[in-house]
């Protein structure tokens, strides 16, 4: 998930601590990710629908499973690959979720 969210470090970023951007040379870049082949197409839903989030008052709950039910039908996914997209994309979520509230 951190390659999905990753940004580049600005100098704004390091505004009252003691680094500077070239302390960071050559580690400022996106990290590389892997993805298998039977994930990708979920990985890609959840990129096209990714601020579909349930949020409440602490901030994003969980995703609008709705919003991917209904892309998941429109592209004719039923049964056990509907079950196991959905299994994939819980996954994701829960990755998401920990990413957005990690201790920065």
């Amino acid at each position: 998930m951190a390659a999905l969210y990753w940004k580049p470090l600005t100098a704004e970023d390091l505004k009252g601590t003691p680094y500077r951007l070239s302390d960071y040379e050559g580690q400022n870049e996106p990290p590389e990710v892997d993805v298998w082949p039977e994930h990708w197409d979920v990985v890609m839903l959840f990129r096209r629908y990714s601020s579909q989030w349930r949020v409440g008052m602490a901030g994003a709950a969980g995703l609008d499973y709705n919003v991917f039910h209904q892309a998941l039908i429109q592209k004719g996914i039923k049964g056990k690959k509907f079950e196991r997209a959905m299994d994939d994309l819980a996954i994701i979520e829960e990755a998401a979720l920990e990413h957005l509230y990690a201790e920065k």
